[in-house]
């Protein structure tokens, strides 16, 4: 696992499942573990470079240690664009009555409500993306340290073929 830091976004786990010992069925088996991080100063410009760049559909935002603070996905940035929210130079926003302009990833993130451990149960993590109405969770270490990212892609990737075939 490696981090590049001194720079507004990094790579914050570069791990193998089987490099990290992790149990099937467990989300350690299961998460993404190349994971690109950002910095909450981030641009707006920078997230989206970062989304398209890689094709993934979420971003942790992680302080100085490297620990999740908040997740930002396309439909984030698709919503502020949709709401006139994008800030540029010819912008102008009525600060006094008009939501916020986003600037930088904090203004866009969703504080981190759920982490997950490598060693949870998938179908518990499952549940509880579900019950919290999220696709993606920072999957972290024992020392809060991001080691992975989970979404409900990775989790329907492992549902066996036989189970997901259609009844004709």
């Amino acid at each position: 696992q490696g981090q590049q830091q001194g720079q507004q976004h990094l790579v914050c786990a570069t791990t193998s499942a089987h490099a990290a010992g992790s149990s099937p069925g467990t989300v350690g088996a299961l998460m993404a573990h190349d994971v690109i991080c950002v910095s909450p100063d981030v641009s707006f410009e920078t997230v989206v470079a970062l989304l398209r760049q890689h094709r993934i559909g979420a971003l942790p935002v992680v302080d100085d240690d490297g620990a999740p603070i908040g997740v930002i996905t396309k439909t984030d940035v698709v919503r502020v664009v949709g709401e006139g929210r994008v800030h540029n130079d010819l912008d102008t926003f009525d600060i006094d009555h008009g939501p916020a302009p986003v600037r930088s990833a904090r203004d866009l993130m969703t504080p981190t409500a759920l982490v997950l451990h490598e060693a949870d149960d998938a179908a518990l993590a499952a549940a509880r993306l579900r019950r919290d109405k999220v696709h993606h969770a920072p999957v972290v270490n024992e020392s809060g340290n991001i080691v992975g990212f989970l979404s409900t892609l990775d989790l329907l990737a492992a549902i066996p073929d036989d189970r997901a075939r259609l009844e004709d």
